[in-house]
């Protein structure tokens, strides 16, 4: 058997292809000197992991887990710190959360994230202020972090109705709306089930029973349970919810988080290079009551910005857009959730939703408060009352025993993932 060496174009990279007693080998030096393959031609095996189908970058984007790379200061170094016995150096911190991200969460307001920050990407999530209090945030516990509304934004003159039942919620938002607003959630104290932290990560479960006990059961006297799960992961933050309902009624399902992202979210970047892409598919229009008037448009070119990426979410005011919900593309893959970008970084903020969120509504507090809001709604605002049905108001209702589940999840995008 005639043994060689030979200098190949493996899909646009130069290689070497080393044949030798019933073995080829192929060998990247372009990444690393990496051993791409090792293959026993004689007897059929195939020693490291392979993929006809990988191309050079393919590998290059996570070249420690193909063939055999050989790594110089492998593992990890606690907050890049390296020390020897004549000098200390600080290395790039490149692990992403959990080990360099901390999340606060608040029980006692609504199960509230009230920060997310990136500590190695300086990325601040949410709208956050260091001098805040509790009692600060109780006050206007929706424009704070990541607040939960279940019945959220409005119902027209707190008329709620299901197919068993109609009704009578407080209206809490003066003249000229006479709505209900918000609902209740957000605003309670929830209970601690268990929290735990690993290697791998950190997680928090609360929950909230709703029963005869609380102040709003005179309005709406059906019980359910609400569970929040958080997970903070080197994959960013993942969340989930589900309501189930224990009374021998239907219950209502409307659920949205009143997300307020900090303007600007990357540290010491310009409020201005915020850049918001959001998934809109159709145009709902808004009295001025804040309620569908139930004429729904095509995209014009405003709508569009969202669409394309363009639109600046902050120093101007975005009042109430209301859009139904599609997809973007991420990184190749269909996407159901917003992306945000600082411009003069390339950090941006990922932001991913389950498909029981049907809804996108766009808000910003008059744009100069340094926050806006992409919220994610299950139902159109005032969904049970609307002449529409429910496939179009995204409005559904939750049988004795029966639990509905929705999922959020947040991450930092770098200019390299775009």
């Amino acid at each position: 058997m005639k043994n060689t060496a030979t200098k190949i174009n493996w899909k646009g990279m130069e290689c070497i292809q080393l044949c030798a007693g019933g073995y080829t080998a192929l060998i990247a030096p372009g990444i690393g000197s990496n051993v791409l393959r090792l293959h026993d031609d004689a007897n059929g095996v195939e020693f490291f992991r392979w993929d006809e189908n990988n191309t050079p970058e393919d590998i290059k984007q996570s070249a420690e887990v193909w063939g055999l790379p050989t790594l110089y200061l492998p593992n990890r170094f606690a907050d890049g710190v390296l020390k020897t016995s004549d000098a200390t150096y600080q290395l790039p911190v490149n692990e992403a959360a959990p080990f360099h991200n901390h999340i606060l969460i608040a029980p006692g307001i609504g199960s509230n994230v009230l920060r997310l920050h990136d500590d190695a990407n300086g990325v601040e999530f949410f709208r956050w202020d260091e001098n805040n209090t509790p009692e600060d945030i109780k006050q206007s516990a929706e424009v704070w972090g990541l607040p939960t509304l279940y019945l959220p934004n409005r119902f027209a003159d707190g008329v709620l109705k299901t197919s068993d039942a109609t009704y009578q919620l407080p209206v809490n938002e003066a003249a000229p709306f006479h709505n209900h607003i918000h609902g209740f959630l957000h605003k309670r104290e929830h209970n601690v089930v268990a929290y735990s932290a690993n290697e791998e990560g950190a997680w928090l479960r609360t929950s909230y029973v709703y029963n005869e006990e609380d102040p709003f059961f005179q309005y709406m006297p059906l019980r359910f349970t609400a569970d929040f799960f958080f997970v903070l992961s080197e994959y960013g933050l993942e969340y989930k919810f589900s309501i189930t309902n224990q009374s021998p009624k239907k219950l209502p399902v409307s659920v949205a988080t009143h997300t307020t992202i900090s303007a600007p979210f990357v540290d010491g970047a310009r409020e201005e290079d915020i850049r918001l892409q959001v998934p809109v598919v159709e145009k709902w229009t808004l009295n001025e009551r804040c309620l569908p008037t139930g004429e729904i448009l095509p995209l014009n070119d405003y709508d569009k910005a969202y669409l394309n990426g363009t639109t600046c979410p902050v120093k101007r005011i975005v009042d109430n857009d209301m859009y139904t919900a599609g997809k973007l593309t991420y990184r190749g893959k269909p996407f159901r959730g917003v992306l945000m970008t600082d411009t003069a970084s390339g950090k941006g903020i990922g932001y991913e939703v389950s498909d029981g969120y049907h809804f996108w509504i766009l808000w910003n507090d008059r744009g100069e408060k340094h926050y806006f809001c992409p919220e994610p709604m299950t139902a159109m605002i005032d969904a049970p009352n609307l002449d529409m049905p429910a496939e179009k108001t995204g409005f559904s209702e939750l049988s004795t025993g029966a639990t509905f589940y929705l999922a959020q999840h947040f991450f930092t995008t770098l200019p390299e993932e775009a």
